[in-house]
């Protein structure tokens, strides 16, 4: 799980990188408040599953209770973005959702 956080912060910088070349500054800073938006969700969750594992196994409900909360707070986070932030580059902002969302299928392919 923590591989696939630092593969989130990777292309994160990537999508910020590629926003400032697009939109220039804001562009940078609406990619990274949309892959902020997933990050920080994603590892309260794989904080919280790794206190859980250490104390034992996991209950499946519990384990989607926490996913359900994870993408909760992302819809809130990124709602919270463009309701608090006039100046939002849309296309940044989508680069910035996409890129770190597929960043799960980076650390698999690592993986494997």
């Amino acid at each position: 799980m923590l591989n696939v956080i630092r593969w989130q912060f990777f292309t994160a910088l990537l999508a910020a990188c590629i926003g400032a070349f697009l939109a220039g500054a804001e562009g940078a800073v609406s990619a990274t408040l949309a892959a902020l938006a997933i990050i920080v969700p994603s590892c309260c969750f794989a904080l919280w599953l790794t206190m859980a594992a250490r104390q034992g196994e996991i209950p499946p409900v519990a384990f989607l209770v926490g996913e359900f909360a994870k993408v909760t707070a992302t819809i809130a986070l990124l709602a919270l973005i463009v309701v608090c932030w006039t100046g939002v580059n849309w296309p940044a902002l989508l680069i910035g959702v996409i890129m770190v969302l597929q960043a799960n299928f980076l650390a698999l392919w690592k993986k494997a």
